[in-house]
Formats: structure tokens, C-alpha cells, sequence
């Protein structure tokens, strides 16, 4: 009793809540475990007065009884769990979330089919294996876990085989579910089939859409309740019926007994498993959530090659539908129904190759979580994950950030100590230049605008006026040199009175064009700010094209350059005796116009000026980096 007793010290009685009453005066309760907080089941015993009711069933008192039996005869899946007890008061167990009796309406079809299979091994365990008898195989008897399972208990009713007699079978009637026994039970012979036939013919559906539901219920009423009882077949030879031996069945006992399985038939099995599921409806599937996302398929080799990336990848999760693949084994709501509550528990588990697996796959399924749970739960585990010394896990981990930002934001996923350390250094367009226009010399008459527009790549473009005035300086907003002017004929008339035509070929080819470019008046192309408008009266001006003797001096490679950019382009190579280069300060641009003179001023360092921050940065958020709360 000394290792129940230490047990039991871990048992919370101070969140112990009433899930139950339950019949021969037991009280079911749901405790939590201190250290763990595990959840557990409570069964205590109510009885007030020290006389057994049950004196002329059994000697002991029906909680007591069950205890010793569940110490001796445990079944990894089909029997309930014991964890511990105190005295004969107290039973503790794994979490159950009551009877089926009570839970009946929630079982679904496959469910039933499943809870039958498992309520048939722990009868063969018992009877053929253990050589015991279990008296009262009912609805009392049988527990429904958290995750579905069906256990078998009301251990109270096991005898041995060599205990059972006419007389003690007498005696318990009034004790046992009057449905579990035959009028003709003399020494116990086929009692467990006559019982267990009953309670399929209570729990399936006759219009089942499980396989052989037919066949099944006419052979519970042919054979296992058969009016001789030595005619009724074993146990054992039960589960060989369809029923409990189609897909979905087979797919269920493979999982939970993978532990005992080879290698090659894991290997076989996962490379059929997404094919065989996919014959069901998702409802059907999902229970088994909790096996397919267990510790030994999470990390059998075969499960991640052939069955989890579509486990772990919801359906239609493309926007187009064109595009979109529902190879997923689960759709967006089945997701976040079955899968999503599993793999938050599974994310708190502490394994490497579990968490790269997650990892994985990550991408898939993250939009699937809702933003409290990415904040609450998943963040925490991520970042925790950064911290390892596995480069593999950091690597993954820092993928999965990533993915986050778009989601929660880079202030909620990194932190807040960020600032503006970029600039966007793109030179800025001009409004009018339309990049989707070829470029050509040719010039270009726009008709709404009343004005031309010159691509041409020659840099000195002649403009002159028709008055003697100082030409007008333009301003120019953008990178791209071009000229935005109403433009008039030239005033001045030949004999005929006709007025001289823009040609690009002029009746004085002899004409020396450099000395021509450095005569005339010559327009200076600035640049102005954004808040300087192109569209301020300016006066009328004559844009004129220089006279050129051959077409290949409009190439920039080929044209002959004037003294003055000669000049200009000269480069002393001793200016500086330390060859270093200098910044200085731009002036402030002075526009000179007909309307008045506008003064801008330019930032004191261009954005692509590249400046050393002398910012210490000892880390990502180096405050809360080395902090150990999140552990």
C-alpha cells in the first residue's frame, strides 16, 4: 500500500468536482494530479456504515474489490487504468469522462464499432488469457476516455473461473444489470457471448452504414445467444467477423498496438494508410487524431515519408481554384476541429525529432490556428526553440518566424526595439514620362498640352527666344532632362512672309556645328523640389535643333564634344594629394523665371550616401534575449 499511498499525496482533492453518481453507491469524481496536472478520475466509495450491502455477493466491499482487481489484471488498451488508491475508499485512475450509459448519444457509428472491438479484447484477455469471468459485461461496466476510447471496468464483477458456481450466480443477480445474464445460466458456460450479444443488439443501428451490420446482429442472435450454451463459439472467434474486420476496424487495432509491430509491416502499412482513409468521411477519422499524431507515428521514418505531409496539410488552402490541391487528408474546419487541439499538446513536447517534424510542415497549417493560440502557445514554443544548441532546430525555427510576420507582425514576433535604418534610394520618376512609350529622337507633338517633348539623347539642345532677353533658366523635377515650354512659331519672316519650319536640315551644311552651339543661348536644366509647379506661366520660347552635317554625330560615342565640355571633362588626377574623395554640403538650387526667383533646398545628405551607424546592437532584443521566463 506504501507505493498507492505516495501516489495518492499527488492527487488535487481541493479540485475535485462531481463528474458522476454512479450505481452500487459509487461517486465519480475529476481530480487533477499536483505535480503534473495531469487529469485523473476519482472513484470513492459512499457507503456511510461499516456493514457491506454486498456481504451476500462478496465478501469485500465493490470498490474494494475492484481495486485488487485492477492491480492484477491490466490491459494497455482495452481495461481501465489504475494509478493509485488509498485504503479501500479511493480509486484512481486515468481520465474518464463518465459512462457510456451516460455518453451514449455522443458515440458515433464507427465509434460504436470500435468501442464493441475494444470491449471484445478486454473480454479475451480476461476469460481466455487471465481464466477469469467477468460477470456483468453491460453499459455500467464500460467507461468513455477524453479521446473516445471505450474501457471496460466494474472490476468488482470479476471472479475466478474457479469460484463461479450456480449458487454464487443466484446471489449476484439482484447486483448485476439484468440484461447481462440468461435464464438458463447454470455454471456460467457462454455468459461473457450472451452478454456481449446484448450489448451490440442495444448499441448498433440496424441501418447502419458500417459493413455486415446485418450479418453481425443476425449472428448475435443465431450463435452467441445460442439456447445451448456450449454451442455458442468463443471470443476469440468473434472479432474474425466482418464486422469487426473491415478497413477502418483493421486501421484502428494497427495504431494502437504499433508499438508490437515490425518494421516492414509499419513500412507497408503507412504507404496504404492516407489511400484506406480517405475511403471515410472525416467525421469518421477524426477520433483518431490522437493515435496518428502519437509519439511512435510521429517518429517512425515510414509515417513521415508516406502518411504525414498529408496529415499535416489541411485542404483547399489555395486561393485559386485552379491551382489548389486537396490532396490534405482533412479539410480546413475538419483541421482545426480534430488535428489543431492535438498538435498544441504535441508542440509542448521537448523532442527534437518531433519538433523538426512540426517544423516541417509548419507553413501548411499555421493559418489555421487562430491568433490568441499563435501568441498564447506557439510563439512561446518557437522562441524557445531559437535558444537550442541543435543548428538544424534554429534554422527551422527561425523559418517558421518568418512565416509568422505576416500574421502577427515582426513587432510581435521579434519585439519591438526596431527603428527606420533604410531608406528607399530608387530615383524618382518624372510624372509626365510615360515608360511604357518607346523612346525615340523623333520629336513628339502633344496636343493637349500644347507643347513638345524631346527624348533624344543628344545632351546640347539649342533653345532660343524670340526676343533679346537673357534666356530663361528651367526647372526640371526628376532625373530624366526634358523640356516643358509652350512653344510658338519664330517671329521672324522671310521675304515671302512665310514663317521659317523646325527642320533638321538646314540650307548652310558647311556650317561649323561646334561653333554654332557655343554662339547660341544655351537653356540650364536644373533640378527643382516637389513643391515647386511645372505649371507656372513661363514665357514663350523657340526650341531650335542644331544644324548637323552627318547622323552619326547624334551618337553620343561618335559626336565631337565642345571646348567647353572638353574642358569640363578634363580630370586632374594630382588635385588631391591624398586621393581622397570629399562630400560637401549642395548649395541650395536658385531657379531664375520670368515670374520671380524660387530658392529650394536640397537634404543635407543624399539617400544613397552611405554612413556608418556607430549604434551598438548586441543582439536580437538583447534585453529579453537571456531572460529564462519563457522556460
Amino acid at each position: 500500500m506504501g507505493a498507492e499511498s505516495s501516489q495518492m499525496k499527488n492527487v488535487s482533492i481541493s479540485e475535485k468536482q462531481l463528474a458522476e453518481k454512479l450505481r452500487n453507491d459509487l461517486l465519480l469524481y475529476d481530480a487533477r494530479l499536483n505535480n503534473s496536472k495531469q487529469k485523473v478520475s476519482v472513484f470513492e466509495d459512499s457507503f456511510s456504515s461499516k456493514d457491506n450491502p454486498f456481504k451476500e455477493y462478496t465478501l469485500d466491499r465493490p470498490l474494494s474489490k475492484a481495486i485488487k482487481n485492477l492491480k492484477i489484471y491490466r490491459h494497455p488498451y482495452s481495461i481501465l487504468k489504475f494509478l493509485g488508491s488509498s485504503s479501500d475508499k479511493m480509486l484512481v485512475t486515468e481520465f474518464v469522462i463518465g459512462s457510456l450509459e451516460k455518453n451514449l448519444k455522443k458515440q458515433s457509428e464507427i465509434q460504436i464499432c470500435l468501442g464493441l472491438k475494444n470491449i471484445l479484447n478486454a473480454l479475451i484477455f480476461l476469460v481466455e488469457s487471465a481464466k477469469v469471468r467477468h460477470l456483468n459485461v453491460s453499459l455500467e461496466s464500460i467507461f468513455v476516455t477524453e479521446n473516445g476510447t471505450w474501457k471496460l471496468n466494474g472490476m468488482e464483477h470479476v471472479f475466478k473461473s474457479s469460484d463461479i458456481s450456480k449458487e454464487l450466480l443466484q446471489r449476484s443477480r439482484s447486483f448485476r444489470n439484468h440484461q447481462a445474464h440468461s435464464a438458463d445460466e447454470d455454471d456460467g458456460t457462454g455468459l461473457e457471448q450472451f452478454a456481449f450479444a446484448t450489448l451490440c443488439e442495444n448499441l448498433i443501428n440496424k441501418d447502419s452504414n458500417i459493413p455486415f451490420v446485418q450479418d453481425f446482429l443476425t449472428y448475435c442472435q443465431t450463435h452467441l445467444k445460442h439456447k445451448n450454451p456450449s454451442m455458442r463459439p468463443l471470443l476469440s472467434a468473434i472479432q474474425l467477423h466482418n464486422y469487426f474486420t473491415h478497413d477502418f476496424v483493421i486501421i484502428h487495432g494497427f495504431l494502437s498496438e504499433l508499438a508490437l509491430k515490425t518494421q516492414p509491416a509499419k513500412q507497408e502499412f503507412f504507404k496504404i494508410l492516407y489511400e484506406k482513409l480517405k475511403q471515410f468521411d472525416e467525421s469518421a477519422i477524426g477520433p483518431l487524431s490522437e493515435l496518428l499524431l502519437s509519439r511512435l507515428v510521429l517518429l517512425e521514418t515510414s509515417a513521415q515519408f508516406y502518411f504525414l505531409p498529408y496529415l499535416l496539410k489541411p485542404q483547399n488552402l489555395e486561393d485559386d481554384e485552379e491551382t489548389s490541391v486537396d490532396d490534405g487528408l482533412f479539410s480546413t474546419p475538419g483541421f482545426v476541429k480534430f488535428i489543431v487541439p492535438k498538435l498544441k499538446q504535441v508542440f509542448c513536447v521537448l523532442d527534437v525529432q518531433i519538433r523538426l517534424i512540426l517544423l516541417e510542415h509548419f507553413h501548411l497549417y499555421v493559418n489555421t490556428f487562430t491568433r490568441e493560440e499563435l501568441i498564447d502557445e506557439i510563439l512561446p514554443q518557437l522562441l524557445l526553440g531559437i535558444k537550442d544548441t541543435n543548428d538544424l532546430l534554429v534554422t527551422k525555427t527561425l523559418l517558421c518566424l518568418a512565416d509568422l510576420i505576416p500574421i502577427l507582425g515582426a513587432s510581435q514576433v521579434i519585439g519591438k526595439n526596431r527603428r527606420k535604418l533604410f531608406a528607399d534610394g530608387r530615383p524618382q520618376q518624372t510624372e509626365i514620362w510615360n515608360v511604357d512609350q518607346p523612346r525615340s529622337i523623333t520629336p513628339v507633338l502633344n496636343a493637349s498640352m500644347d507643347i513638345f517633348l524631346s527624348s533624344s539623347p543628344v545632351d546640347n539642345i539649342d533653345i532660343s527666344e524670340c526676343s533679346t532677353k537673357e534666356p530663361t533658366k528651367i526647372l526640371v523635377n526628376g532625373t530624366l532632362p526634358a523640356i516643358i515650354n509652350k512653344v510658338t512659331s519664330q517671329e521672324t519672316s522671310n521675304e515671302n512672309g512665310f514663317e521659317n519650319e523646325w527642320s533638321w536640315d538646314q540650307e548652310d551644311g558647311n556650317e561649323d556645328v561646334n561653333s554654332k552651339l557655343e554662339t547660341e543661348p544655351v537653356v540650364i536644366i536644373e533640378e527643382i523640389s516637389s513643391t515647386t509647379s511645372l505649371t507656372s506661366p513661363i514665357k514663350e520660347k523657340i526650341i531650335t535643333r542644331p544644324q548637323v552635317a552627318d547622323i552619326t554625330e547624334l551618337d553620343i560615342k561618335n559626336r565631337r564634344l565642345t571646348k567647353l565640355e572638353e574642358k569640363q571633362n578634363e580630370v586632374d588626377f594630382f588635385s588631391d594629394f591624398n586621393m581622397a574623395p570629399t562630400f560637401q554640403k549642395t548649395e541650395p538650387i536658385v531657379a531664375e523665371t520670368n515670374i520671380g526667383i524660387l530658392e529650394t533646398k536640397n537634404e543635407t545628405a543624399s539617400r544613397l550616401q552611405m554612413t556608418a551607424d556607430t549604434t551598438e546592437n548586441d543582439g536580437w532584443d538583447d534585453d529579453d534575449w537571456n531572460s529564462d521566463e519563457i522556460l
